[in-house]
């Protein structure tokens, strides 16, 4: 299934709007409408915002463990990673 797809089944999963998504996430409606029209390619963070404000998670699956993808934390620095981490 592609990223896309996988939104789509999320909201539809869900029962939200794609402007509810909007809103739940911090973006604008036309960002959302866009992605899906222009058939954009989705960062990781972005589609973890949109897993979990749908009540999903990301799993990455391999070598008989599974990671769940948490995003970036709020306070992380982009080069260093989380700040209780370092």
């Amino acid at each position: 299934m592609d990223t896309l797809d996988a939104i789509k089944r999320m909201l539809e999963g869900s029962g939200m709007t794609a402007a509810a998504l909007a809103k739940a996430v911090g973006r604008s409606r036309n960002s959302i409408y866009n992605m899906f029209s222009e058939k954009t390619d989705v960062r990781v963070g972005s589609l973890v915002d949109m897993a979990k404000a749908t009540g999903y998670e990301i799993i990455a699956r391999g070598h008989g463990e599974e990671l769940v993808i948490e995003g970036v934390s709020a306070d992380a620095d982009r080069d260093k990673g989380p700040a209780d981490k370092r």
